[in-house]
This record gives structure tokens, sequence and C-alpha cells, in this order.
């Protein structure tokens, strides 16, 4: 799945909820929060549920799908 917001597009792990397959920062859930994003945060934003892996509390995704702490969305980041 990859949920958008303002026409982008933000990549997310939904390929199961198995914690070893979820990546860093990341946790399994039965219900992925697709507004998680840093282009998202505090806006209006519809979500559908599935399982997947959603970043853990206190980090959103960043436009490269990494979940980032809170603090440094808007900054500049690295690859």
């Amino acid at each position: 799945m990859i949920p958008s917001y303002q026409g982008l597009s933000y990549p997310t792990r939904t390929y199961g909820y198995y914690e070893d397959e979820c990546g860093f920062n990341e946790q399994s859930v039965q219900c992925v929060n697709p507004c998680n994003t840093c282009a998202a945060k505090g806006a209006p934003c519809m979500s559908t549920c599935s399982p997947g892996c959603d970043c853990l509390p206190g980090r959103l995704r960043n436009h490269f799908g990494f979940c980032i702490p809170t603090r440094f969305c808007g900054r500049p980041q690295k690859r």
C-alpha cells in the first residue's frame, strides 16, 4: 500500500505483520495508520485498516519511507 497525502506518495511496509519483517523503528500492527507521515503531521487524513508495519510511537515516516523521530520532520534528510 502506498498512502498519499496532498499528491505525495509514501512507501509503507504491508507484507505481513510479524515483528521480524518490520524495519528499524517499526512495529507490527493489525491496523497500519497511513497518516503517520511527516507530511500529514497534524492534518486531517483518511485511513484504512490493514495489517503491516507502522512507526513506533513518537516517530513518523519521512518521504524516503523511514520512521524518524517527530522532531526531525521538516528538516532536510540525507538518504
